[in-house]
């Protein structure tokens, strides 16, 4: 019988976090009614979107030097404000949509605000990796 190791876990495990919080947030979209997803929906797609790649463009900048810290750390500071704005956009266009009530938001909003907290720590973290490319 062959024999199995066991995996480290993954460091940057809050790619699959965010990847799985993407797909989570595409099938809340699609049970929006057709009629009614004018009034977000199609926003709050856009800025998954945009989340998505600000966190595979981060994750994917080698840093050798100021100018690509400084790009890494924007990518960063973008995803981190599309996690603090799109939770409330959902938020707000369920309370306009009367009778929508999806029982998965409870979860959704806590879920973006552990990725929210770990792409901080995840920022915090290059910045002190990085202080010696960042200093002249």
């Amino acid at each position: 019988m062959a024999q199995y190791r066991e995996h480290k876990p993954r460091k940057m495990k809050l790619l699959d976090e965010a990847r799985d919080y993407y797909v989570y947030t595409m099938r809340i979209l699609k049970k929006i009614p057709k009629s009614d997803r004018w009034l977000g929906a199609y926003d709050i797609r856009n800025l998954m979107g945009q989340f998505s790649k600000d966190i595979k463009l981060a994750n994917n900048t080698a840093v050798t030097n100021k100018e690509e810290y400084e790009n890494r750390h924007a990518y960063q500071t973008d995803a981190i404000a599309i996690m603090k704005t799109v939770p409330d956009m959902l938020d707000e266009m369920m309370d306009v949509i009367h009778g929508m009530n999806y029982d998965g938001i409870d979860t959704w909003i806590q879920t973006s605000e552990v990725i929210k907290a770990k792409l901080i720590a995840w920022q915090k973290s290059d910045e002190k990796r990085y202080t010696e490319v960042m200093t002249p």
